[in-house]
């Protein structure tokens, strides 16, 4: 599995392990109504631990109709604090895709080198994006930064029972 980090001579973070959750809320009639896709970073300092959700509205009516949509999130910014920070930023490209939901209701997202993933970063003002088939690697002098990462289900399938979904996520990278 690909991961997205940040490393430097004194310091390395990690988003280890990567994985959103997908937590699925039914209607009475057994329709999926939303659902929250859920980033957790694990990293090498606590202090530089980042958890945050990204919360997806899921129209019913498009489910059957327009099983391939995209369901696009609102982007969440991080705070990297200030003792993260190195003179340095290695942005790597990471391949994240959809299981079944699991009876916990749980869609653990893992490595698929099939899928494709999106990553943009900022340099000089200038955005540019790469696809999950680069082997990528850019390295900018910064002090301090921030990631902004929007989640996207870029395919939404029902299953046979209640509250259970396929999907495929994708994740937007942006340094600024």
């Amino acid at each position: 599995m690909k991961v997205l980090f940040f490393s430097s001579s004194f310091l390395r973070l990690w988003l280890l392990p990567l994985f959103f959750s997908l937590n699925v809320v039914s209607a009475n009639a057994g329709l999926l109504t939303t659902a929250t896709l859920s980033f957790r970073g694990g990293t090498e300092t606590p202090t530089c631990a980042i958890d945050r959700d990204i919360s997806i509205v899921i129209p019913v009516a498009n489910l059957e109709d327009f099983p391939d949509a995209n369901y696009s999130s609102d982007s969440v910014k991080f705070d990297i604090p200030v003792s993260c920070s190195s003179t340095e930023a290695n942005l790597v490209a990471i391949h994240l895709a959809g299981q079944e939901l699991n009876s916990s209701g749980l869609l653990r997202v893992t490595g698929a080198p099939s899928e494709e993933v999106g990553i943009e970063f900022l340099e000089d003002g200038n955005k540019i994006g790469i696809n999950s088939d680069t082997a990528f690697k850019n390295t900018t002098d910064v002090t301090n930064f921030k990631v902004n990462l929007e989640a996207r289900i870029t395919s939404i399938k029902t299953v046979t029972e209640v509250g259970k979904v396929n999907a495929v996520a994708q994740i937007w990278a942006v340094y600024e």
